[in-house]
């Protein structure tokens, strides 16, 4: 789901959250002159599961990192689950 236009912001739901469960925060960030992208987390919402044993924060930090690049630049939000996917994309393993 995407508001607005300009320099993109991505949206990273919680534990059991959803795209749609952002509240005002996106209309929020689209009045302010940015680009709102928010997505269902990979194994979460309508997109499909992870293989086995690839569910946690690291493999989802992997398959939001192209999202991530197509955006950029972007900012990335998380909350929950959603921010340690986002500290994923800042501080790599090993990096």
């Amino acid at each position: 789901m995407e508001w607005g236009a300009g320099p993109a912001v991505l949206l990273l739901h919680g534990w059991n959250g959803f795209k749609e469960g952002w509240g005002p925060l996106p209309e929020a960030v689209a009045a302010a002159g940015m680009r709102a992208v928010a997505v269902d987390l990979p194994g979460t919402g309508g997109t499909p599961p992870l293989a086995a044993g690839r569910g946690g924060p690291e493999a989802m930090a992997a398959a939001v990192a192209g999202l991530a690049r197509r955006l950029a630049p972007a900012a990335l939000v998380g909350h929950s689950l959603g921010a340690q996917v986002a500290g994923g994309q800042a501080a790599p393993p090993g990096g």
